[in-house]
């Protein structure tokens, strides 16, 4: 494991997995029982995740974000990256039942939706500013959600870079590399099946940690998938892995 001001060639590394269509779907049935959007419980699973390995109640996830505002009539013409990003702070107990948390994540999510003007890359600079930069202002942990969102045109309405075959053919290979960025968690809806990928710089982690982190995160879909109680029940909290809780 290497410190960032180490490294002099960040390595980004994928896994890549997904879920079948009948358990996604139950994942939404289940979701959409209370309220809740499919994007609010995948990111309520990751930071229960997070939580777990990092030992904090409270954390900040990178939220990506589409931002095209309406400045102009022929807006929507316009080829560009519209990318912006939003800092969403998780806070709550990690024992408050899934549903809950994910509910409350939700709502801080509308909240800071409110203030999407003043993007989270002008918030990280101004908190550069008033600490005086160093690592304390960066915020690593990413989390992309593109499910609801459509190509006209797509064989399977997807954008065909997750899996199968979309607006921009067949799937192949795919890695992002985003500077000052850690651990980046994109989530895709395509041909019905739920795809999710964990891009991360290798060196940063100790070794075995992103393969038990991503097991566990894949696991608990599958709970989430099969058992309606873990939804409202206590939370009984992420596994650690055997070798690892000894």
């Amino acid at each position: 494991m290497l410190f960032r001001s180490q490294m002099t060639r960040p390595r980004f590394t994928r896994r890549r997995a997904s879920v079948g269509r009948d358990r996604w779907e139950e994942i939404k049935r289940q979701a959409r029982a209370r309220g809740l959007t499919p994007s609010a419980v995948l990111m309520t699973a990751f930071a229960d995740v997070l939580r777990r390995w990092s030992e904090r109640a409270d954390l900040t996830l990178n939220l990506s974000l589409f931002n095209r505002p309406p400045l102009h009539p022929r807006i929507g013409e316009v080829i560009g990256d519209f990318t912006s990003v939003v800092l969403l702070g998780v806070t709550g107990s990690p024992t408050e039942p899934f549903a809950d948390r994910a509910r409350a994540l939700r709502q801080q999510l509308m909240r800071d939706l409110e203030h999407s003007s003043f993007s989270g890359v002008q918030l990280l600079r101004e908190r550069a500013r008033q600490q005086g930069g160093g690592l304390s202002a960066i915020m690593p942990v990413v989390f992309t959600s593109v499910i609801g969102h459509t190509v006209p045109g797509s064989p399977d309405g997807s954008f065909g870079l997750f899996g199968g075959r979309g607006f921009f053919g067949t799937y192949r290979f795919g890695i992002s590399q985003t500077p000052q960025v850690a651990l980046d968690h994109q989530v895709a809806e395509e041909a019905g099946d739920l795809y999710f990928n964990w891009d991360a710089v290798e060196e940063l982690f100790p070794p075995r940690l992103l393969d038990d982190m991503f097991a566990a995160y894949r696991d608990l879909l599958g709970r989430l998938s099969r058992d309606p109680g873990c939804w409202d029940e206590p939370s009984r909290g992420v596994p650690l892995p055997d070798w690892q809780a000894a």
